[in-house]
């Protein structure tokens, strides 16, 4: 009986397209060879944060440039895997926050565990990750070679490893 339900859950993933959807294709295909060397968001302290000023300490290495609020659960779920993602130091993992309130976000972070092994910076107004990146879900992560180049869009959760 149990095989009946496993079967009958694999069919209905199969027949709900389980997998990439459409929109995920279109935002690779928008992406994908694109410079973001240009954005500019903020800092904790609401300082500018070129990101192309981390391209003197990456080392070479890719980045994870990862889009989350600590409103999100899918989102706060994956923060431990990719800060242990970080701290393997073969990729930069950058999260920004789209949180409205910096002092909300620092209380949150605080508290958290996690953190040591990726920068978090803050784009409180949306302006980058909604309207230069267009990013409309949450979490999305753009995976960048280390000339800031996408070379690849997730869009949703990750277990990073």
């Amino acid at each position: 009986m149990q095989r009946f339900w496993v079967l009958c859950l694999g069919l209905m993933l199969a027949a709900c397209g389980a997998g990439e959807s459409e929109a995920q294709r279109a935002m690779k295909e928008a992406w994908v060879g694109v410079d973001v060397s240009n954005l500019v968001v903020q800092t904790l302290d609401g300082e500018p944060q070129p990101l192309k000023d981390i391209l003197l300490e990456n080392e070479g290495r890719g980045i994870i440039l990862n889009i989350w609020a600590t409103w999100c659960p899918p989102c706060v779920h994956e923060m431990p895997a990719l800060d242990a993602r970080g701290k393997r130091g073969d990729v930069m993992v950058v999260a920004i926050s789209t949180d409205k309130n910096a002092d909300i976000l620092k209380d949150y972070l605080k508290k958290q565990n996690w953190g040591s092994g990726m920068r978090i910076w803050h784009d409180p107004m949306g302006s980058v990750t909604r309207e230069t990146l267009g990013a409309r879900a949450l979490p999305m992560s753009y995976i960048l070679d280390a000339n800031l180049i996408v070379r690849d869009v997730i869009v949703g959760p990750d277990d990073w490893k």
